[in-house]
This record gives C-alpha cells, structure tokens and sequence, in this order.
C-alpha cells in the first residue's frame, strides 16, 4: 500500500518508517525540513515538505495513497504569562481537521490517528480500557488538545461511515532513535550524565515506541473500522526504573528521594516559572504527578489479541536506549 505519514522524523515515527519499508509499503513522509527529513529517514521514502498549520500546502500530495498514518502533532506542557495555546489547536486540532478532510476528498480511504493515554481518566484508581471517558477534568494544554482532536475525529469518522478509521493511543513512549529529545529521553540522559536530581516517588507507564509502530502498522491491515487501540506497556515504580538504569550504564542511584508533598510544592513554584519565562519545567505539572501516583495502568488486552501486540522487557528498551544515546554524542 501507499501510505502517507505525518510526524515520520519524531521517535515514534522513525520506527514507523521502519516497519513500513519491512512491510512493503511505499511511504509518503511529510517534514517541516527537508534536510532534517533527508538527515534522518532511510532511502526509499518520498519526503514531502510541508507543515500542518498549512495543510493546503501539501494536501494534493495524499492523491493517490491508500493510507493516512496521522502521528504528527504539537507538543507543549507550558505557556508564557498572557500566551494562548494557538499552535496546539492550529497543527492539534484545526490541523488534524483539515487534514482528514483533505485526505478523504482525495480517496484516502484508511486513516490510523495517533492520539495519548493522557486523554483517559485514570481517576477511578482502577486499571482503565478504551472505553473509560476522557479526562476532561485536565489542565495539561497537550491533552487538552489531543481529546479535543480525538472528539472532531469521532465527529469526522460518524460523519462518513465508508471511511476505515482507526485510533491508536499509546501511553508514554521511550526507546532509540530520539532525534528531537522527548521527556523521557531528557530523563535517561539526566541519568547518564549523573544530573537526576532525585527519584520521584510515583509510577509510570513506559512502552517501547518500537512496540508501538508495529501495532501502527499491523492496524493497516488488521484494525476494525472505529476502533481505538491502547498500547499501554507497564506500570513501573520510578525507583524501579532508575535502578535498572543504574544496572545497565553502571552509573550511580541518585540518594534524594523526597516526598510526595514536597515534590507537589516544588511542581507548583517550577510551573509558575515555566508561565513567566515560557521555559519547561523539569519537574511533570501536580496534576500529571497526582495521575502518576494513583494510576494503576492501562489494558492493552484489545490490541493484543487483534494487533498480535507483544512488549519486549524494560531492560531491553532501557539498554537500547542508553546504547542510543551514547553511540550518538548526547552525553557530551
């Protein structure tokens, strides 16, 4: 098939690349730089430039292609003192709008749209499942965004039924290949260069992006029409985390493990600078840390059995990572 992807230089998209060209399909990739596209993406992918908050730029491009992998989107925890969220919802929301229309009016019969568990309401203290509701009660602008575009792709899907569109929602992604740097990158990085100022004391949920692209592009073929997939890895003590860290690059457990309260308080003060000075906080926002400590993970049970999805162990993903990063000078 021909498929045309979005977000194809980001770490998930890389692998999906990946799994694609193993899979013979002919990929499609749409990049904001050409020269980062060619820097980075294998031999045998028509790069197309373009940028979602311009989709009638590129949009002629989807003509003839089978298949639309939406990956692409904006991300951001923090804004600026008086700063709206506009390129959330433009490249998000308006974007991601556009985007599917423009692909529909051009044939594109197939759509995979890549949204977050970070949209589910993991409040109940419960392990939570494709029909758990959206979190609505959030203040993170990112999920904001992405369940406001997850309700208009609904929207979109109900309003053509001949159209094959298939939700993926992966929980929080790490693994080689983190060009662009992502959160849990800069996290294993601290580690490696003995700045990790302490172990938070909550829970994440880690899947391996590689893990994740395969389900991508297994649901080219094997998604249900209207279906939407979690691919939620583990749930994971921090601590647990960074001592397999620790056992892998031989480099030392950081001693601080304060409190939860105090953690809180420090999150509060960090996100007030972050709204000033508009830079990111290195600490997650109260309420991701509240979700962090209660969560008791996600079911990925559907895309088990209807993806053939598999985890490949921490270890694996935690050593491959860190092999990554020093093989390509982020350590420096």
């Amino acid at each position: 098939m021909k498929v045309f992807l979005t977000g194809g230089t980001g770490l998930l998209g890389s692998h999906i690349v990946k799994e694609l060209l193993d899979n013979h399909h002919q990929v499609k990739l749409l990049a904001r730089s050409l020269e980062k596209a060619r820097r980075l993406i294998p031999a045998g992918v028509e790069i197309i430039q373009g940028d979602l908050r311009d989709v009638t730029s590129f949009v002629s491009e989807l003509e003839g292609c089978d298949v639309l992998i939406h990956a692409g989107a904006y991300f951001t925890e923090f804004f600026k003192k008086g700063n709206v969220d506009n390129a959330l919802y433009e490249i998000n929301v308006k974007g991601t709008n556009q985007l599917f229309q423009g692909a529909y009016e051009r044939g594109v019969c197939h759509i995979i749209y890549v949204s977050s568990t970070g949209v589910i309401d993991t409040s109940s203290g419960e392990v939570v499942d494709e029909n758990t509701p959206y979190d609505e009660t959030t203040n993170n602008p990112y999920f904001k965004s992405k369940i406001e575009a997850e309700k208009m792709a609904m929207a979109f899907n109900r309003k053509h039924p001949n159209l094959r569109f298939i939700t993926v929602i992966p929980a929080i992604m790490m693994g080689p290949n983190d060009h662009g740097v992502t959160r849990m990158g800069e996290f294993v990085i601290s580690f490696l260069k003995e700045s990790l100022p302490a172990i938070l004391p909550v829970k994440t949920v880690i899947v391996d992006a590689r893990d994740v692209a395969k389900s991508i592009v297994a649901a080219v073929d094997k998604g249900r029409k209207g279906e939407r997939y979690i691919i939620g890895g583990e749930i994971y003590e921090v601590k647990d985390v960074v001592s397999a860290l620790s056992d892998i690059s031989g480099k030392p457990i950081p001693k601080r493990r304060p409190s939860f309260k105090l953690i809180m308080l420090m999150s509060a003060m960090m996100t007030m600078r972050a709204k000033i000075t508009g830079k990111p906080s290195p600490l997650p926002r109260r309420d991701e840390l509240k979700k962090l400590r209660n969560q008791k993970g996600y079911s990925s049970m559907k895309a088990k059995e209807e993806l053939g999805l598999t985890f490949r162990p921490l270890t694996a993903t935690l050593s491959d990572t860190v092999s990554w990063f020093e093989e390509n000078d982020y350590l420096n």
